[in-house]
């Protein structure tokens, strides 16, 4: 044990750290895939959307609040096999939850009587045109669906991509090159 932090304690005084923290970079982000990611934000997304659709089933009524373990779920699932880093794993997440919420509230609208639900809602704006003012569309959707929505796009963003400090790169390439030496 006395060899490893002897070994660390001159590798710290050796090493160029801005070149190890390139390095290591230059790897974590070779390691990304961005297409494994999105498909495992949409297998997170069409569990969540069933978890969604059984839990208004259950409760016999919208449970928008639903959209916010869909959003983890989506997010971790770019995060986790996309390996991502990159803020366009957020965006992908951000675009997932969109179209999970959708979906979400598809099956809602399928189990809930229509009326009460964001489809109907959409379908008749559709239905009138631009005959639907901000102020119709604002009066008629609940206020919580839309902050649930919000937070849920958050959550998917900021879960989406792994937060990588320098310290951490440059910890964990300290501590590889210590154990290796």
């Amino acid at each position: 044990m006395a060899q490893l932090s002897t070994s660390l304690s001159g590798y710290r005084r050796s090493q160029n750290s801005p070149q190890i923290i390139r390095e290591k970079l230059q790897r974590l982000k070779s390691e990304q895939n961005i297409l494994i990611g999105v498909s495992g934000g949409l297998m997170g997304g069409v569990l969540g959307a069933g978890f969604w659709a059984m839990m208004t089933w259950i409760a016999q009524h919208p449970v928008s609040w639903m959209a916010i373990p869909c959003a983890f779920l989506v997010g971790y699932g770019v995060r986790i096999l996309g390996n991502g880093i990159d803020k366009g794993f957020g965006i992908c997440g951000v675009v997932l939850i969109v179209l999970d919420i959708f979906l979400g509230c598809f099956l809602t609208s399928l189990i809930v009587p229509v009326e009460n639900t964001l489809p109907a809602l959409l379908d008749s704006i559709f239905r009138f045109g631009r005959a639907v003012t901000w102020n119709q569309l604002l009066s008629v959707l609940p206020m919580f669906d839309i902050l649930f929505y919000a937070i849920a796009i958050v959550i998917s963003y900021n879960a989406s991509f792994r937060h990588i400090t320098r310290q951490q790169l440059l910890r964990e390439s300290q501590l590889r090159e210590a154990i290796h030496q």
